[in-house]
């Protein structure tokens, strides 16, 4: 490197000939000006020579936390990212709750696109455990999450018959009607996400409650949604102060119910942590875990916009295209004389 290069002195384009005078040309017919650069001696540096201890990471060092087992399933993708859903945010708690859990048995109650439903799948297909996921909906929607067609159970069967057909089940029924059909004490994993009315929510818990293993734990989404008649947040207050919980506040509120008296040391540490100041730590890092996929979500629905605004435009310019050549065919029969009469 010349020495005007290395103190950022050279114009742009320029070179810095012998000895520090500027002296090559910039382009045809351009000269650069003689600059009159003092010859620089740079020092001989000594610097000693560095001897890097020979690490044993162990996961208590940095490198080692990132790159553990357990800090694993918070950097998985989501099953399906290009879905709408207002749980995507939670995406890499999922993934980490059951890789904590462990549970032979996961109940969703209400599932929709089916991304919080898949998220508990991919864990227990990456795990390679004894897993089994049933989600219970009518896929028909409801006035919160609004009405739609079988399009939307068929797709997420779909992805559950050619991913995760041993672990996955769709249950196409009522939720009184399912609760019969699980055991007593065998759920590890509930997840309550049906219709957000207070009665609802609080419905579900109770009846669901003896279908709960000692090692359970119940999730309750859209804890911090209180417009309209959503009450998931007047049912999270009554409950929270009666078990061991945790709650994050990002998309629209998740909460972590410990109830069973055997929880996994990870999850009663998660729990024992709600009245703790690293609690707002931990709900700020999960909410930008989170982000990463709210934002891949946002890009493939911008994706989906334009691809149907695309298509609109080459309509309109078909008709476009239609109606000028109408036009010119009037122009040219404008412009031809009238035949005369006999």
């Amino acid at each position: 490197m010349a020495p005007g290069e290395a103190a950022g002195l050279l114009p742009a384009g320029a070179s810095a000939g012998a000895g520090g005078a500027g002296g090559a040309a910039c382009g045809p017919g351009r000269d650069t000006p003689a600059w009159d650069l003092p010859a620089w001696d740079l020092p001989a540096w000594d610097l000693p020579a560095w001897d890097l201890p020979a690490w044993n990471f162990s996961d208590r060092d940095f490198p080692g936390l990132l790159a553990g087992a357990e800090a694993g399933p918070l950097f998985w993708p989501a099953a399906r990212p290009d879905q709408e859903s207002a749980w995507y945010g939670h995406v890499p708690f999922a993934h980490w709750l059951v890789s904590a859990l462990r549970p032979a048995l996961v109940v969703e109650l209400g599932t929709h696109n089916g991304v919080s439903f898949l998220a508990f799948a991919e864990a227990a297909r990456r795990l390679s455990g004894h897993t089994r996921c049933i989600a219970v909906d009518l896929w028909r929607g409801d006035a919160h999450a609004g009405f739609y067609d079988d399009t939307v159970h068929d797709g997420l069967a779909a992805v559950v018959a050619d991913r995760y057909r041993d672990i996955a089940e769709l249950w196409r029924m009522r939720f009184d009607q399912a609760v019969a059909q699980v055991a007593d004490g065998s759920i590890d994993l509930l997840h309550i996400d049906g219709r957000h009315r207070y009665e609802d929510v609080r419905e579900d818990f109770l009846s669901w409650r003896p279908k709960l293993s000692r090692r359970a734990v119940v999730l309750l989404h859209d804890t911090e949604e209180r417009r309209e008649d959503f009450g998931v947040w007047r049912f999270w207050a009554e409950i929270r102060d009666r078990v061991p919980h945790f709650g994050f506040t990002h998309a629209h509120g998740l909460g972590v119910l410990a109830m069973g008296a055997e929880v996994p040391d990870a999850v009663a540490r998660l729990a024992a942590c709600a009245s703790h100041d690293v609690a707002e730590t931990l709900r700020a890092r999960f909410a930008a875990l989170g982000a990463r996929h709210e934002a891949e979500q946002a890009w493939h629905a911008s994706a989906r916009d334009n691809a149907v605004l695309r298509a609109h435009i080459a309509r309109l310019q078909a008709h476009i295209e239609a109606l000028a050549g109408y036009a010119a065919g009037l122009e040219r029969a404008l412009a031809e004389p009238p035949a005369s009469g006999r």
